[in-house]
Parts: C-alpha cells; structure tokens; sequence
C-alpha cells in the first residue's frame, strides 16, 4: 500500500504543486516585505498579535483624553519622542494604548500639533547607528566585522528610505549619502541645500538633542574606495522647506530669529573685562598683600557669566568627557556651549543660547547614570570648596491658594520666605488653572525646606516638584529620613 503511493504519479504531481505553491508564496511573501517598512514581522497566531478592538477606554482609567493630548504635548517640547512617551504613559500613568483613550496614536497627536518629527523614527535611529558604526571604523579601519554590519544597517536605511519615500513621508528627491551617513536632495549636479534634520531634536528644534552634533559634523577626513578624501562636515540632513531658515543659518545670523528671547552669543567672543583706575586697589598692609576689585569689575564679571551654570554629581564623580557626551543628549541643546572643569568634582557649563540656559535651569530633575547631576545658577558666593551645590532650581506648587493671590508681584512676595523666584508658571499668571499656583524659586539645600508658610493667618502648603533625595525628619536635602543621622533613637530599656 505504502509501496503503490510512493509510485504513484498523482501523489508526485501533487507534491510537485505543492512545492511550487511553496515557493510562490514565499516570493510573494519576500516582494511584499521589501515594498513594506517593516524590520519585523507580525505574529504567528490566528490573531497576528492585533489588539482587540475597543470604542471606550478601560474602566478604571480616571484620565481623560485631554489631559492624555496634554502629556503628551509635554513630553515632546522636552525632547522625547514617540516611543519613549509612550513607555513614559504605560509606566508612570497605566496608560497601555492611547489610541483607545484618544482615538489617535501618538504620533498622529503630535503631527496635529506641529511637534511631530520631521523623519520617521526607525529610519532615524538606523542613521544614528550608522553614524557611530563609521565614527568607529575611523579609529579602527581593520574591523572587518564592522564594515559588515555597516553595510547591513545601510541596506536597511535605503530600505525604508524607499518605503517612507513611496508613502509620501519623506520628499521623494531625497537619497541617503554613505560617505556622510545623512539624507541629502541634489538640486544642480553636485550642489544640495543643508538640511538641519541632524539638529537637536532631529527635525524639531522643540525637541530634544538624541545625536551629537560635533560627533556629526567632524572635521576628519576618511578615504572611500576610490581612494578619494571625503571631508565628513557635510554630516547634516536637506532641507525641504527654502524659506524655512536652518539652525546654521540662525546661529550665524541672529537677526534672522523669530525669538527675541533666543540671542545666541557665541561663546568664543566673550567681553574682557575692562577695567579702570578706580577699579583696583592694592594693599601691602598685614602679613600678605591684598588685591580688591570694585563692585564694577563684579558686575562685568556677573554680566560674562549671566547665562552660566555650575553642576555636580550626587554620589560619584564624573569625568569631562564623559559628562560631554551625556549633557549632549541630555539637554538637548541647540547652539554652542562651553565647559570648564573646576575643582572638588564641579563643572561650569557657559550656554549661548536664552532658550538652551532656561531649559537646563528649569527643566530638571537631571539623572546621569541614575545618579542626580544638580544644577544651579552661577553666582559670585559660589566656592568649590563646598561638598556639595548650596543653592539649587525648584518648582513649588502652592495647592488651593486663593485665586485673588495669582499675580506675579503677589506670587514673587510669598516665594520669597523660601527664595528667589526665577519663573511664574504661565498658567498660572494667565489664570486658566486655579487648582494650584506653580513658581520657580531657587532653594538653599544646606537649609531646611519650609512645608508651610501663612498667608493673612492661614495655612498654606507648599509641595516641592523635582528634587533629589528629601529627609522629611531634618528637611534636608541628600537622603532620606531612614538614614537621617539627625533621627530621634530608639532607646533600649532592659527588660529584668
């Protein structure tokens, strides 16, 4: 029986169609798969790892759909992109799938808002990583392993490239360049715009910073396999848009910024201090001279450092280079800066850019390699020799104030008792949130917080947003209240 199967020309011709049918399918399969973007694909199960579709958000979801859009707004004017918010809404707000409490994904809320990435974020991330595959094989030119897998993650570039650029995502005349590994649009011949995609925030200057922008525009020359010198300057994106100024374009000429706020100085012309006659006095009296400066030569002191920062590290020293590379993807800054090494573990970081020094003041809490990097304002008190910042940047929230008190002069008056006010929130000055005034002080952490104030004889609580480790037992700040050495003991009476 088996026997007469086996040679039956039926069960050959079947089992030849088969095989055809096989392999027709797997062709169709693969044809597909390159027209798609997709690095991966779907599951296997009857479902193909598609959710269930549901019209109403779950149960015991309290927020709504507005404050959803909200977040997520925030989220992306820090800096974030897509995926990180969504990770950010599942984690900290229970928040699995926006498009069942919004209607909308992600990035379709942030393309209505204009805060939507001008590249698609996988396609971004593959150049990122081919930008450091070539970084690497600069100082390392016999890596062959490498060169392998700069040719695998290129091939998937020009994959997607062709797919974004068939789905009308990217300008269908842009092209990938290998030998400086950035989307570029030839105009005439050899001549093409810059493009300012490899900015901070890579393609919205509301954004953050996710590639460095001296690792790309590095001045090393490699050689192709033509032999011929490739000048890697040119690592920066095209840009569709011609009346849209790029960030090169604003850097060099400041009179062409829509910002009044924004004035980039640059940081390689900074005023020298001139002084006068009247501004120095020497005194050879007591057991060493004595050289004092007036209270002018101060203020241009002040005045070179306005838009300085002094930071530290929490717990373990940082070196310079390595808090370069993480203050570049950190702060997400968009023009120059320079950083200086002090002494006792402190960095000064001198900012050229208004909007890059509001940023880093106010938009912390910073963590590097999840430890705190404290930063606050430059200041003639400030000495090295203290272990720690003495004075660091805070927001308050003043829960149930009076809506009579939500002026800025009322607001600075009342912050005072804790410090300086730097910032009023804006919806707190505009009046559209009552349920808390929300101001931006600077705190001294070698003093103990001040929980309440009284305002015309009543109790008001104040709630401190973004610092580190609070003692509730001493109000420092540094630790908590389990390992405060200031804690009442335990007296241990021996029981006879």
């Amino acid at each position: 029986m088996g026997h007469s199967l086996l040679t039956n020309p039926k069960g050959k011709q079947a089992r030849k169609e088969q095989r055809l049918s096989d392999r027709e399918r797997s062709s169709r399969k693969a044809r597909n798969s390159a027209a798609m973007g997709r690095m991966h694909s779907r599951g296997k199960g009857i479902s193909a790892s598609a959710l269930p579709y549901k019209r109403t958000p779950p149960s015991w979801l309290k927020i709504s759909s507005q404050d959803v859009e909200e977040n997520i707004c925030k989220f992306a004017k820090k800096g974030l992109t897509p995926s990180q918010i969504g990770v950010i809404l599942r984690d900290s707000h229970g928040i699995a799938q926006v498009k069942s409490v919004t209607g909308s994904k992600i990035l379709r809320i942030l393309k209505a808002q204009g805060l939507a990435p001008e590249i698609p974020e996988d396609l971004y991330h593959l150049i990122k990583k081919a930008v450091a595959i070539r970084k690497h094989l600069e100082r390392n030119r016999k890596d062959k392993d490498s060169k392998f897998r700069l040719i695998l993650v290129e091939s998937r570039i020009h994959r997607l490239a062709r797919y974004y650029k068939k789905t009308k995502k990217l300008p269908p005349r842009i092209d990938y360049c290998q030998h400086t590994c950035g989307l570029r649009e030839d105009t005439v011949g050899t001549s093409f715009l810059r493009f300012d995609w490899w900015t901070p925030g890579y393609g919205n200057e509301r954004s953050g910073d996710l590639i460095s922008t001296k690792l790309l525009r590095a001045t090393k020359k490699v050689k192709n396999k033509n032999n011929a010198l490739v000048d890697n300057d040119d690592l920066v994106m095209l840009e569709p848009e011609p009346n849209k100024p790029s960030f090169r374009v604003i850097l060099l000429d400041n009179s062409s910024s829509s910002s009044k706020e924004n004035v980039c100085k640059p940081l390689d012309k900074e005023e020298e201090v001139t002084l006068l006659d009247d501004d120095v006095s020497i005194s050879m009296d007591g057991p060493y001279p004595q050289v004092c400066f007036s209270e002018r030569a101060h203020s241009l002191i002040d005045e070179n450092n306005k838009q300085a920062v002094i930071v530290r590290m929490l717990g373990r020293p940082i070196g310079y280079r390595a808090l370069v590379n993480r203050i570049e993807s950190l702060w997400g800054l968009t023009s120059d800066y320079k950083i200086v090494d002090l002494d006792n573990n402190y960095f000064l970081v001198k900012l050229a850019s208004q909007n890059d020094y509001n940023k880093v003041v106010m938009g912390g809490p910073w963590m590097v390699y999840r430890h705190y990097l404290l930063v606050q304002p430059w200041s003639r008190e400030f000495s090295t020799k203290e272990n720690y910042p003495s004075k660091i940047i805070a927001w308050i929230k003043l829960p149930k104030l009076h809506y009579r008190y939500y002026s800025k002069e009322l607001l600075q008056a009342l912050a005072s008792v804790i410090g300086n006010m730097v910032k009023v929130d804006y919806n707190t000055t505009d009046g559209t949130r009552s349920k808390f005034a929300r101001v931006v002080v600077v705190v001294d952490i070698f003093k103990p917080l001040v929980p309440f104030i009284g305002v015309n004889g009543k109790k008001q609580m104040i709630v401190y947003e973004g610092l580190p480790f609070i003692c509730y037992n001493c109000g420092k700040v540094g630790h908590i209240k389990e390992n405060c050495s200031q804690g009442p003991k335990e007296q241990v009476v021996d029981k006879l």
